[in-house]
């Protein structure tokens, strides 16, 4: 699962979006929300394959999220 922070605005899921899917990453499920001041977003992606952290970076850099991170939850 891919987790980004970002200020709100149009356009960043598309991005996103295409920068995975160079990857040849597939984005499986997506949940999209607003902070409570309606400032900022958080986007959690669902993926079918790991995430290079190579390709991690430029994805939050692209979008100017505050927060990029790798979630797992294998054991």
């Amino acid at each position: 699962m891919l987790l980004l922070e970002y200020a709100d605005r149009p356009g960043v899921m598309g991005r996103v979006g295409s920068l995975l899917g160079e990857a040849a990453v597939n984005i499986e499920a997506a949940q999209i929300s607003q902070t409570t001041d309606k400032a900022d977003a958080i986007m959690l992606l669902r993926v079918d394959r790991p995430v290079d952290p190579g390709v991690l970076e430029p994805i939050g850099a692209s979008v100017g999220a505050r927060t990029t991170r790798l979630i797992s939850f294998d054991s």
